[in-house]
């Protein structure tokens, strides 16, 4: 306990920022774990905690230690890919529908899958979170071959 009174003002601000996109990065990575389980991307939770940093560090208008995530910051994990950046790479084009429906189109692939790959499939997957409460909200597609 001796070690918690030496910290500074400071350290203890940046820290309960930290624990903020922490919480948040739990959330989303809970709300979509269902879809990759089945990729093994060690590195995903790090990138997104280190995300959602910059969505935090975005918020210019409170000081350290009471930021929050704002939804138009949001916009940066748009950058933020699930696997290897080396992997295929798949334009889409999202749509949003008055009615709340979400449209995706897929474009065909960039580059050819690797020669022991039988099949690609491919959701699409919308995550609305509402980290004020600690849930996320997902939509997720049927797969597509």
């Amino acid at each position: 306990m001796r070690s918690i009174s030496r910290k500074t003002i400071t350290a203890r601000r940046a820290a309960k920022d930290l624990g903020t996109a922490g919480h948040a990065a739990r959330t989303i990575y809970s709300a979509i774990s269902e879809v990759i389980e089945t990729s093994y991307d060690p590195d995903f939770q790090h990138r997104l905690l280190a995300a959602l940093q910059g969505v935090i560090a975005a918020d210019r208008t409170r000081k350290s230690g009471e930021k929050v995530i704002l939804p138009q910051h949001l916009k940066q994990l748009k950058k933020l890919r699930v696997f290897n950046p080396a992997g295929i790479t798949v334009k889409t084009k999202v749509k949003r529908n008055r009615g709340g429906s979400i449209q995706v189109q897929i474009a065909q692939p960039a580059r050819q899958a690797p020669a022991a790959i039988n099949y690609i499939e491919f959701r699409a997957v919308a995550v609305m979170p509402n980290l004020r409460h600690g849930y996320c909200r997902t939509m997720i597609s049927s797969p597509l071959y």
